[in-house]
């Protein structure tokens, strides 16, 4: 998997975290890689009217009962990412490996032999897939001639009256406020008003870094019921129950070139951002044994609803120099903010599909 990233906004525009949900994540929770069991994968998941495979159930939840007698399987995958990222005219690239457990289920077929009995076959499925690996490495570096990061503290800070970023601990700050006490504690503004306030950083050439990690996975498991009539109509239905564990950590670095005699010359931004939760959804499915040689599916994907939770840590670290001596301030609130849950709704999905077999061979 390669991906490439073109930095061409303002660092210090993507720099904070709060609770607003973006599109990234919801795109996260919204989008399933083409996971599952090897003959799943070497299809491109085109199973929704062919079924026996534990995990084209996912697509159409009829296609368990097409398997003729148990079976089990389990499937590992690695995922390989090559990133390439832009900023300010440099390119650097990121490769990140992992290897994870994909497919993990089991099916128990029934069959009625009664000649009297027209539903000849019921199967149940437990089945385990890792729907998306949110596993990534991200590397952006560059030279900003004209923005600081620590005006994305400055702009936190303006308008908020000096007695609040003095008189309150961080965990008592909503999270404006809080970014603003992360750079006041750091020293990289100060007060020129009771509600204004001045950059400690002298205008220069900017060397920046900006470094994620990601980590965790969208996990699905399935309980699976089917059926078949007349070995020509299979029905199906899918309870899903879906979890969610993510941990992103990034690391923005800032360097003034200029190295002034006066002022903050590095800036080092640490965030981490966890976000776990769980979610429901439901599949229903029909595949139609139109001729010997056609088969015909039709299935119902319905929306997951989530319910997810965010916790975040952040520090700061600036150097300072005054002449010739160099000042370290370093501030770790050592404080998790915990938001409260909220809802994300995916869209739900309808999928049609046919397979036809031209010909058999022996």
């Amino acid at each position: 998997m390669r991906k490439i990233y073109i930095l061409s906004l303002l660092l210090t525009s993507v720099l904070g975290i709060s609770q607003e949900l973006t599109k990234q994540d919801a795109l996260r929770y919204a989008t399933e890689n083409l996971t599952g069991t090897a003959r799943f994968r070497g299809m491109s998941g085109a199973f929704g009217s062919v079924g026996g495979d534990l995990s084209a159930i996912n697509i159409n939840p009829a296609g368990s009962s097409i398997f003729n007698h148990n079976m089990a399987s389990f499937t590992g995958s690695t995922f390989n990412t090559n990133n390439k990222s832009n900023y300010f005219g440099t390119t650097t690239k990121e490769n990140f490996s992992t290897l994870d457990l994909n497919q993990l289920g089991v099916v128990f077929v029934f069959t009625d032999n009664n000649a009297d009995n027209d539903w000849k076959k019921f199967a149940i499925t437990l089945n385990y897939e890792n729907a998306n690996s949110l596993d990534d490495r991200l590397y952006a570096a560059g030279r900003n001639s004209s923005n600081t990061i620590g005006n994305y503290f400055l702009n936190f800070a303006q308008g908020i009256p000096v007695s609040v970023l003095d008189n309150n601990s961080y965990s008592q700050l909503n999270f404006v406020e809080q970014q603003a006490f992360l750079g006041y504690n750091a020293f990289l503004f100060d007060p020129n008003s009771p509600n204004t306030y001045s950059s400690n950083i002298p205008a220069g050439s900017f060397y920046q870094e900006n470094y994620i990690s990601t980590s965790g996975y969208n996990g699905k498991f399935t309980g699976n019921f089917s059926t078949s009539y007349k070995n020509k109509l299979y029905l199906g239905l899918n309870l899903n129950a879906h979890f969610t564990d993510y941990v992103r950590t990034s690391s923005v670095y800032e360097n003034n070139n200029n190295n002034p005699s006066l002022g903050v010359r590095e800036i080092q931004f640490n965030n981490e951002l966890y976000t776990y939760g769980a979610g429901f959804s439901l599949n229903l499915g029909a595949i139609l044994q139109a001729t010997e040689e056609l088969r015909i599916g039709l299935a119902y994907e319905s929306p997951t609803w989530y319910r997810l939770n965010d916790e975040l840590r952040q520090s700061i670290v600036a150097v300072s120099t005054d002449g010739p001596d160099t000042f370290t301030d370093s501030f770790n609130p050592d404080v998790v903010n915990v938001y409260p849950t909220y809802r994300l709704q995916t869209a739900q999905k309808i999928t049609g599909s046919a397979s036809y077999v031209f010909d058999k061979k022996d």
